[in-house]
């Protein structure tokens, strides 16, 4: 029997599905823990280039298996399922890599760094008896899909503007001096654009901010007219102090209203240090976006579908608007303002 029917008798006679995590960065360690914590997930392996951070991460969460080479990881545990939480520019190489040994794929944001590699994925997908789910975890967070809903249902008429703004602290440019804040922070939103009009960016404007000694833009600015007549606005900066916080805003603007929502933590511990509590994304426990996106995944899995919330067209959809963002940004350096 092949690995793939091994795989299908598997999902049906309910043994647990065999799941592989690449990347052991924070992030990557949230998703090996959601995972764990699924009663029919079993976590066979872990990945990571640097081996002492893959065997730290399989020590503390009891994986038996760790591996630095993706290669050798499919050829040895044959998982049914791989999330991939590695740096965007590391993306497509692994995906393409368990597509072609059949297996699923969980797909961090962005997914792939161009609308080029996105095509290869694309046609990768197709060949393969896997799919690829695009971790926009925003899509199972209560509060936006609640607003999906309200939209949809007409709550509003007919969507005109929607304005997202999302500002993060300033040592992301440190953090990710390689990323631009199009693909790093404002690609959360031209995602939820996309999913609240189903429409398609027509033009594209964008203002960024330089800052002497900064690898990326400190602040970007951009607005898209869209095919449904919308017009979409997208705020993003990396300039708050390291223990700033504002909370993430969107506006959905109609013919008959508006909807707004604001996603302010509910706790705040304030101590030696104030710290906003997070309850919507990844609180502990089975509660929060990520564990419902993870539950999505695992299921369409088993199920051997490609997911009905978020394709992998969408997602390269957005990363050709997210560079449309960055072709289209005119600099204007901070001391001409």
């Amino acid at each position: 029997m092949t690995d793939d029917g091994h795989r299908q008798t598997n999902a049906r006679r309910g043994v647990p599905t065999r799941v592989a995590v690449v990347g052991m960065g924070q992030f990557g360690t949230l998703h090996l823990q959601a995972f764990q914590a699924h009663p029919d997930c079993e976590v066979v392996a872990v990945v990571d280039r640097d081996e002492q951070r893959a065997l730290e991460a399989a020590r503390r969460y009891g994986v038996e298996r760790t591996f630095t080479s993706m290669t050798e990881m499919l050829e040895r545990t044959h998982p049914d399922a791989l999330s991939i939480v590695t740096a965007g520019r590391d993306h497509l190489t692994p995906a393409l890599e368990a597509l072609s040994a059949g297996a699923s794929v969980l797909l961090e944001k962005p997914v792939v760094m161009s609308g080029d590699e996105g095509d290869i994925l694309l046609a990768a997908e197709r060949d393969s008896r896997g799919f690829v789910m695009p971790a926009h975890i925003l899509r199972f967070t209560t509060a936006y899909r609640a607003l999906h809903e309200r939209v949809w249902a007409g709550a509003v008429g007919r969507p005109r503007a929607l304005s997202f703004r999302r500002h993060r602290t300033s040592d992301h440019d440190a953090r990710f001096p390689d990323v631009h804040p199009a693909f790093m922070t404002t690609i959360h939103d031209v995602d939820l654009a996309l999913w609240l009009t189903r429409a398609k960016p027509l033009t594209v404007t964008s203002t960024e901010v330089l800052v002497e000694g900064r690898a990326q833009p400190a602040v970007v600015w951009s607005q898209v007219q869209a095919t449904d007549g919308s017009v979409w606005s997208f705020q993003t900066s990396w300039m708050l102090s390291d223990d700033g916080a504002l909370p993430d805003e969107l506006e959905v603007i109609g013919e008959d209203g508006l909807l707004s929502l604001a996603m302010v933590p509910q706790l705040r511990e304030f101590g030696t240090a104030t710290v906003a509590v997070d309850d919507a994304l990844t609180p502990p426990g089975r509660r929060g976006a990520l564990y419902a996106e993870i539950d999505h995944f695992l299921e369409c899995v088993r199920s051997s579908r490609a997911s009905e919330l978020i394709s992998l067209q969408e997602a390269v959809d957005g990363v050709r608007l997210a560079e449309q963002i960055v072709a289209q940004g005119i600099a204007v350096r901070r001391s001409e303002l």
